[in-house]
């Protein structure tokens, strides 16, 4: 392998020429740019940012007529998300008709289907997605190449290829990310280049550029559909349904180059038919092995990755019926590394992955009939196969959280899932064309395979959600939901000169408080339930509804009746009127478990050592849910900080290295009244230092088998006990101000770590307890299993006249767990009313 890459590097006298690439694909038009004619330096000189890579792909839209460009989102800061269209002139020129006779045969009832017209007789939809992860820079590079190939070369091949497939090509699916990272890279490159790894060029400061804007993976966000970037990319799969999705990515440096087949899929009953991986993966692979044998690049495939996890870019085009795979390149993670092969450039990773995706189009070609008679058996076999299952659906009902229900059905909608409603009641027919998506939201797993993943064992989206959910052995009736613009409706607030006051339980009730104590209105929260008249008769109201008198506001009645009004409209909540504050059970309105809330300002650690997929998902659930700023104090600054103005420090899973006196500096602020809210492994270094009196369960010494194991075991043996992802059953303390808002004790809780804390020796203090046998889905070893008895989800730990809330488990994954955001939110927004008996 050496020898093989001094080699290369001899041959890269001239490093940067064209010819390095596409030489294979000459003649070129010579009217149209190439690349590095367009951008003024050679492609792999230089980290291509992103708006000059649009104008590039926008360049080639414009000037010929084998190309068209679309946008399909914006990010966050801004950027937009664009995919060029490349086929033959008369292809493009029919290309609306073309891609309706497509959809056509998935399913047969559709106005444009036309049965003498076989799907064989139409072009081949490859989707080539670049970038997903910002500091994986090659792919879009490639990108670039590959559209210039396609629409410049006057090859026989590529021409065959326009004419017998559409080519989408997404060059840069995170464009926040990648110029993240491109802004590091090219700020420290060197002339000449330094291969040195531990070089700044090749060691970004966190949070690094892989990730989005609030430093969330949009590799996994595909099934969840958080964010804008993934959002229009399911909206755009089904615009298409393409019959291959490739998605192109980089890996260690120490490495070489990864694709298809994949691992082996870890469950028992995978959703997507065997024919995927065993057929049509091998054969791709073997074009793949062709194509880098030809320019000598080493590869491997079968191991490390798999697919069980539905939730990557890869595994929603298996979803769509097509074949869904990866590229991984060994990264040079700037221009120019030393690696344990040698040293790796950014040309050589460009290279990789632009005969990685030509070699895609070229298979996709080939295989197109197999291909599109694939796509089609798929949906048919959606209704079959759901005929067969005993399972017909999954019902479930409004429930009083309506907010949190319709945002779990617009999560359905956008995957193009059919939904039946029947007033306050919800059926989700399996036999539906995307019978197979149904079964990942909402089927549940606890046998496997395999006890080693890639990423998650468990991802039942409806858990999620905490949607009260059962499978139904027969159809139930309902109308198709079509939109969720009038799922329901709100009450007509009557105006008041006493009180008005909201229900608790409301996904949306912590953006409320945060919108009333920011206009400097009045709030309070009840901590004990009661039952009073209003202008819409007797409504019982539970604990944490809020309550909002008329008479000590400084504004006007007419004033504060206009502001609910407004906040009414924006969250979507019932609020109501009451002439008096006399109820006819519970408390009464002037009770002194009736607490006037304040604001709160929150702070949050950031910086080296610190988890920022955890960081990123509260800064993105307080920044687009609630509306409340978040202050991000990075780690480096700490000492400097004065803490006087917060009333929150937020602490997620990380190594946290603080000196003694900065561990006293914390502990003595929370301890003036203050809030700590801790996650994962926030929560172990709460203990571990000695800031909270709480305990650890203690590791057994015995937990590994001291029976004889080979060698070759041990990475998958250790490996198991690692607990990547899971959900389980907990019951939540509804009198507690952390459990306020919740319709039902039992709740999932996410947990993604090994993090083991034992209950509070304070009676009151365990809000959150896991269920006896609570494994709801995912993978669990005996082992890990019997710790979870003597070990606690949440608690609230005493410290001086202050508190710590910790959370074992993470209420924020992935900015998906609507289910348990409310806790956490709850203890920004309410931290200051606990005490600890």
């Amino acid at each position: 392998m050496k020898k093989f890459l001094l080699l290369n590097l001899i041959f890269l006298g001239s490093l940067y020429s064209q010819d390095y690439y596409f030489s294979k694909y000459a003649p070129f038009d010579e009217e149209i740019k190439s690349p590095e004619e367009f951008l003024g330096y050679p492609i792999g000189e230089m980290h291509t940012r992103h708006d000059l890579i649009n104008s590039y792909i926008r360049y080639l839209s414009d000037f010929s007529d084998k190309a068209d460009m679309f946008s399909y989102a914006t990010s966050y800061e801004g950027r937009k998300l664009i995919y060029l269209i490349v086929s033959s002139p008369e292809n493009i020129k029919n290309i609306e008709t073309i891609r309706k006779s497509h959809l056509s045969y998935i399913k047969p009832d559709d106005e444009n289907y036309n049965e003498s017209i076989k799907p064989s007789d139409f072009p081949v939809i490859i989707n080539l997605g670049f970038n997903v992860h910002g500091n994986e820079p090659s792919s879009s590079e490639a990108a670039m190449l590959t559209a210039y190939t396609l629409i410049s070369s006057k090859s026989k091949e590529v021409k065959d290829y326009l004419e017998n497939s559409i080519v989408l090509i997404d060059p840069t699916i995170n464009p926040d990310g990648r110029d993240r990272h491109t802004q590091w890279v090219n700020s420290y490159k060197s002339s000449p280049l330094v291969d040195d790894p531990q070089d700044a060029e090749h060691n970004e400061y966190w949070p690094g550029g892989r990730t989005n804007h609030y430093w969330f993976d949009l590799n996994r966000d595909v099934l969840l559909g958080i964010h804008p970037e993934t959002r229009g990319k399911i909206d755009f799969h089904h615009n298409w349904y393409p019959n291959v999705t490739m998605d192109f990515h980089e890996m260690g440096t120490n490495s070489t180059y990864f694709f298809v087949p994949w691992k082996t899929h870890a469950a028992k009953d995978p959703v997507i038919p065997q024919e995927n991986y065993e057929y049509f993966e091998r054969l791709f692979g073997e074009f793949f092995a062709k194509g880098l044998d030809e320019i000598g690049s080493m590869y491997f495939s079968k191991e490390a990755y798999d697919k069980t996890y539905p939730g990557y870019h890869s595994s929603y085009g298996d979803l769509m019926g097509g074949i869904g795979m990866l590229f991984e390149q060994a990264s040079s993670r700037g221009h120019k590394q030393v690696t344990q092969f040698g040293e790796i450039t950014f040309p050589f990773t460009i290279r990789n992955q632009y005969v990685s995706g030509m070699t895609t189009i070229k298979a996709s070609v080939e295989m197109k009939d197999e291909l599109m008679e694939y796509q089609q058996r798929f949906f048919a076999s959606a209704l079959t196969d759901a005929d067969k299952k005993r399972t017909k659906g999954y019902s479930f009902k409004m429930g009083k959280d309506r907010n949190k229900t319709k945002a779990f059905l617009d999560k359905l909608m956008i995957h193009d899932i059919s939904v039946l409603k029947d007033n306050d009641n919800f059926f989700v027919p399996t036999k539906q064309k995307n019978y197979r998506t149904v079964r990942s939201i909402f089927e549940t797993n606890t046998e496997f395979r395999d006890s080693v993943f890639y990423d998650a064992s468990a991802w039942s989206i409806a858990n999620f959600y905490d949607i009260d959910y059962n499978s139904s052995s027969k159809n139930i009736q309902g109308v198709e939901l079509d939109n969720l613009d009038n799922l329901f409706t709100v009450n007509k607030i009557d105006e008041s000169e006493y009180a008005y006051i909201i229900n608790s339980v409301d996904y949306n009730i912590p953006a409320v408080i945060n919108s009333l104590v920011n206009s400097d209105i009045l709030v309070s929260t009840a901590f004990k339930p009661f039952t009073i008249n209003t202008s819409s008769g007797l409504i019982p109201f539970d604990y944490g509804s809020l309550v909002i008198p008329v008479s000590l506001q400084k504004i006007s009645s007419k004033e504060l009746f206009n502001k609910l009004e407004n906040i009414q409209n924006k969250f979507q909540v019932n609020i109501y009127s009451a002439p008096s504050g006399l109820s006819s059970g519970g408390i009464d309105l002037g009770s002194r478990y009736v607490s006037p809330m304040k604001k709160q300002k929150v702070m949050m650690i950031v910086g080296t050592g610190v988890r920022s997929y955890e960081a990123g998902e509260v800064w993105h659930l307080l920044d687009q849910r609630v509306g409340m700023p978040i202050s991000k104090i990075p780690i480096r600054n700490f000492d400097r900080v004065s803490l006087d103005s917060y009333t929150t420090m937020v602490i997620v899973s990380g190594s946290y290295d603080f000196n003694e006196n900065q561990l006293k500096k914390i502990k003595d602020w929370a301890s003036n009244g203050n809030t700590i809210i801790s996650i994962g492994s926030g929560s172990k270094f709460l203990i571990e230092n000695a800031i909270v009196n709480e305990k650890l369960l203690k590791s057994d010494k015995n937990d590994e088998s001291k029976d004889y194991q080979p060698y070759i075991n041990a990475e998958d043996n250790r490996g198991k006990e690692r607990i990547g992802g899971i959900i389980l059953n907990a019951q939540v303390d509804l009198t507690h101000p952390i459990g306020f808002g919740y319709e039902d004790s039992k709740i999932p809780v996410y947990r993604n770590n090994n993090v083991w804390i034992q209950p509070s020796n304070n009676q009151y203090s365990s809000v959150v307890r896991y269920s006896n046998d609570p494994l709801i889905d995912g993978f669990i070893t005996d082992n890990n299993a019997e710790k979870l008895n003597s070990t606690i989800s949440l608690l609230v730990s005493k410290i001086g006249n202050g508190r710590a809330v910790m959370f074992s488990d993470n209420p924020n994954f992935r900015g998906s767990w609507y289910g348990t955001n409310r806790l956490f939110l709850n203890a920004i927004l309410l931290g200051d009313k606990i005490q600890v008996p």
